[in-house]
Formats: structure tokens, C-alpha cells, sequence
């Protein structure tokens, strides 16, 4: 068997972020349709030797593919990349997952009309969080939702959950003044509020909790 071809990419989510003092408007997506595909996915490129590093491949990708930079999108969140692997065609992809805010008008971004598409999409539309699955029903790019759930951890914990480890991860990013042990301690009990918001039934045994 002949070894596969890897490549390495940087694939984007764009997030818009309702305040959270109205419950009834829910966080988006931003998903794009790729000319002559009528498959939804977010913005992926390859990470090229000239980019410092799979974050600056996706700066890049942005501002080429959408023309939104730093003035109208904040990175969110990142994680750590994962393999994809396809036998069929012999290829093997090493993604790097990004996640970013689009900037409201208060926060000095641009109305979502400022998302201008280049030559290489046909249309960008806004989906629901729950919206977006692994169905056929569904047109979107193979295994979009395992990209999608390392960015955002409601579609894996549930909404509570998401959102307790969500501004947890937030608190610990601002605080300045703990040490290495204040922090741990930080994490663990970020992570048992987690478990007590989580939708998911974790199996012990014959039993449940």
C-alpha cells in the first residue's frame, strides 16, 4: 500500500454571539458553500510554509475567503489538532480547529453584511447550533459536527454544561494573580460543575449518575 499524503490544514468556525440577557436569540454559526459544491463547511486552507503557524493560516484564510480580520473577528478558542484519515484516496489530514467571535456593532465590528465571500464560495448562511448534525439530510462536509464539537462543547455537554465550562475556561484565562496551584484547583472545580450541569447520563457499572 502506497503511504498516504499528509497535509495539514486550519479550518474556522465564525460565531455570532447573542447578549446573553436575552434568551430567546441563540449563538450562530457561520457555514459557506463552497462554488460548485452544495456542501456546507467552514473556512479551511492549508497551512503553507510561509505561515508562522496553523493560527496565521487561518488569519489568513479569513481575510481572504471572507475579508474579515482582527477589527471585526476575536479568536475564541483553539484545540489541539486531530487526524482525519482517508483510505479510499489515500490522504491524511491533520486539522487544526479555530474558533471565532464576530465582533457586534457595540464591540467596534461591522453588521453581519460584512461578511463579503470571494470567487471561492457561492453563498454564507447563519445556522442554529442544534441545527447543524451528521445526517444526510444535512448538506455539509464529511464529519463537519467532530470539527464543530471541539470548538464548542454544548454540542457534546448540553447547554448548561457548555456554558458553565465555557465561562470557566473564560475565568481562568483572566486570572492573573494565582499560582500554578490556585489554578489547578480552579480547573478541578470548573470541571465538577461541569459534571453536575451535564445533560449526559455518565454509566457506572449496573448503575447511574
Amino acid at each position: 500500500m502506497a503511504p498516504l499524503k499528509r497535509r495539514a490544514i486550519a479550518t474556522c468556525f465564525i460565531f455570532l454571539k447573542f447578549p446573553s440577557n436575552n434568551p430567546n436569540q441563540k449563538p450562530q454559526v457561520a457555514l459557506f458553500r463552497r462554488s460548485g459544491n452544495t456542501r456546507y463547511a467552514g473556512i479551511s486552507g492549508s497551512v503553507e510554509e510561509t505561515d508562522a503557524d496553523p493560527l496565521d493560516t487561518a488569519w489568513r484564510e479569513l481575510g481572504e475567503e471572507t475579508t474579515l480580520t482582527k477589527n471585526s473577528l476575536r479568536l475564541f478558542r483553539k484545540f489541539k489538532s486531530f487526524s482525519l484519515v482517508h483510505d479510499s484516496i489515500g490522504r491524511e489530514w491533520t486539522v487544526n480547529p479555530f474558533a471565532f467571535i464576530y465582533k457586534s456593532v457595540t464591540d467596534g465590528g461591522p453588521c453581519e453584511a460584512g461578511v463579503k465571500i470571494d470567487w471561492e464560495h457561492e453563498g454564507c448562511e447563519w445556522f442554529d447550533l442544534d441545527a447543524i448534525n451528521d445526517s444526510d439530510s444535512f448538506e455539509r462536509v464529511p464529519r463537519i459536527l467532530e470539527s464543530l464539537r471541539r470548538v464548542w462543547f454544548n454540542v457534546d455537554l448540553g447547554k448548561a454544561a457548555g456554558n458553565t465550562l465555557d465561562q470557566g475556561l473564560i475565568a481562568l484565562q483572566k486570572e492573573r494573580k494565582s499560582g500554578a496551584r490556585q489554578l489547578a484547583f480552579m480547573a478541578l472545580y470548573i470541571r465538577i460543575d461541569v459534571i453536575r450541569e451535564t445533560d449526559v447520563l455518565i454509566q457506572i457499572d449496573d448503575g447511574e449518575m
